[in-house]
Order: structure tokens, then C-alpha cells, then sequence
């Protein structure tokens, strides 16, 4: 049984990691295929999450709603703070023709690869790629009497950087963030909504389990039979239960904050 695990746990790393990835790469040409960022050119590799799920665009489907409702909305600035490469910088610069976009990533990896990403998909004009985000940028990077939308994930930072009271500015935003409370410490969402009950309307979005017909492709009969594992459902893994200590809650959730005065 140990020696299963072990050839189990070989095959997921070489076959997802490394041929998968290179099958995919090679079939779709880095270029997203599903989601609300269809289309949107990719770099080689991802800054702190997993490769596959941006390039088959199924990455937080979860909240792939929302965020096609916001393009409704006309934002004139968007920031994206915890970036990473640019998954959202770069598809809201496309999305979003009339908007500003102001990227916020501490790896100097992640902001070589935002500017890299913007220059193939031509936004580049109309991204600005600064580092490590604290209070006086955030409130700096919020414009006044200008509607603004707020994309977070900065792994339990959050806690520190949507605070109302240290950053007034945040009651006009709409604000799309990440909860760590399953993987940081409990409360986080708790202080968030109680921070902002009196200002937004707050949607909770959960993490859910990926099906097959999350899957954006049709693959060859002998994939789908002998590799629906690997080729399918690994692909799709984000690896968000990776780190997760036994017994802790490894449900992840999001926040859509919509205010009730908007600029």
C-alpha cells in the first residue's frame, strides 16, 4: 500500500507537472482558453500558483461571474494587489479598454512578468507595476470621485489592508478579495464583514470541488479514459490544500464587496 502511494505520488508530479503541462503548452500555444480572460496571451510560468488552471481558464471559476460583472460597471482604475504575474492585471487591462490598472507585487518575478504579459497582449501603456503594498500606497492608488474596483489576494494580509477606518477611501470601492481565515487565522472574514456591513453589500462566493464539465477542451478518447485523472481533474488543481495543516478547514472563500455609495 506504501509502495502505491509513493508510485502514486510519482506519477501526479512527473505526468501533471511536467508532461501535462507540456502537452497543454504545446496544444494551445500560451494562450488562455476558457473564462472570462479567453484569448488573453500567457507567459511560461506562474508566480505562486499553479500554471495549468490560468492557461485553461478555469482559475478561481468560482468567481469568473463576478468578475465578468464587473465589466459592466465601467471602472475608470482597477488595482490588483498580490498580482502575482498578471492573470488579473493583464485581463482587466484587456477587459477593460477605458480603465487604469495599477498592479501591486512584492516578487520581483511576478512584476518582470506582469510588464512582460501587458507587452504581448498590448495593454502595457495602461498598466503601472509597483512592489510590496501598505496603507499609504492603497490609499495613494485610490482616486477620488472615480469608480474604482479593488481585486485582492495577499494571503491573509487582507486583515491589515481593508480596514475602513485606516483607509476611508475603501468605502466608495468595490472590492473582490480572498479570504485566509481556513488557512491563516479564523476571523478574518468576520472582521472584514464587520468593517464593512455598514458600507457594502458583501457576497460570499465558496470554493467548490472541479467537475468534469469545468474541463474547456476535448481531448483524444485514450486521454479521457486512461488519463481522465491526470489530463483532466490534476490540470484543473489549483494545489490551494497543499500547505493546509491535518485537520484545519481547507475550504477556501472570496468576498464581493459592493458599496452602497458609489463615486
Amino acid at each position: 500500500m506504501k509502495l502505491f502511494r509513493i508510485l502514486n505520488r510519482y506519477l501526479e508530479r512527473f505526468i501533471t507537472r511536467k508532461y501535462v503541462t507540456y502537452f497543454f503548452k504545446r496544444k494551445i500555444n500560451n494562450t488562455v482558453i476558457s473564462g472570462p480572460f479567453l484569448g488573453m496571451k500567457y507567459v511560461d510560468e506562474s508566480v505562486g500558483s499553479r500554471f495549468l488552471p490560468k492557461l485553461l481558464g478555469t482559475y478561481e471559476l468560482e468567481i469568473a461571474p463576478t468578475i465578468r460583472k464587473t465589466f459592466e460597471k465601467s471602472f475608470e482604475v482597477i488595482i490588483d494587489v498580490g498580482a502575482a504575474e498578471g492573470y488579473y492585471a493583464v485581463g482587466m487591462a484587456m477587459k477593460n479598454p477605458k480603465a487604469g490598472i495599477i498592479a501591486f507585487e512584492a516578487d520581483k518575478n511576478g512584476r518582470d512578468s506582469i510588464e512582460k504579459m501587458a507587452r504581448i497582449n498590448g495593454v502595457f501603456d495602461r498598466i503601472k507595476v509597483y512592489g510590496l503594498c501598505d496603507a499609504k500606497s492603497l490609499t495613494e492608488s485610490i482616486p477620488n470621485n472615480k469608480k474604482c474596483l479593488i481585486i485582492m489576494d495577499i494571503e491573509g494580509a487582507e486583515a491589515i489592508l481593508l480596514d475602513n477606518f485606516i483607509i476611508p477611501k475603501l468605502n466608495t470601492c468595490h472590492i473582490i478579495v480572498e479570504i485566509h481565515d481556513c488557512c491563516v487565522f479564523d476571523g478574518i472574514g468576520d472582521m472584514i464583514q464587520g468593517r464593512f456591513k455598514n458600507t457594502h453589500k458583501i457576497t460570499e462566493i465558496w470554493e467548490r470541488k472541479r467537475m468534469l464539465e469545468d474541463f474547456p477542451m476535448i481531448l483524444p478518447k485514450l486521454y479521457n479514459v486512461f488519463f481522465k485523472k491526470y489530463f483532466i481533474f490534476n490540470s484543473m488543481d489549483e494545489g490551494r490544500h497543499d500547505s493546509l495543516a491535518a485537520g484545519q478547514s481547507a475550504r477556501m472563500r472570496w468576498f464581493y464587496l459592493e458599496p452602497f455609495n458609489w463615486a
